[in-house]
């Protein structure tokens, strides 16, 4: 009985979702911009001293909104350093 409310959801949640396409252009990354987002998301850091940055890129978006995109590392609760995590 389980497996057809699972195939279910699955169409449900799958089959329903309608992909959006939006117009992006590449950018040169405005570096207040940049170093606001690095701010921001240091802070939501444990060690927001350990946060290490690479590949940051921006995009204009068809709106005119600005997005920046990266990858951050950073130490855990033990100290240990993390893996690159992509943020956006």
């Amino acid at each position: 009985m389980k497996k057809p409310a699972l195939v279910v959801t699955f169409a449900v949640l799958f089959g329903c979702v309608e992909t959006i396409s939006v117009p992006v252009a590449s950018v040169r990354p405005d570096s207040g911009l940049v170093s606001a987002s690095k701010a921001y998301i240091s802070d939501k850091m444990r060690d927001p001293d350990s946060a290490k940055f690479r590949n940051i890129v921006s995009y204009r978006i068809s709106n005119g909104d600005v997005i920046i995109c990266g990858e951050v590392n950073g130490t855990n609760g033990f100290g240990d350093i993390q893996d690159f995590r992509i943020f956006i």
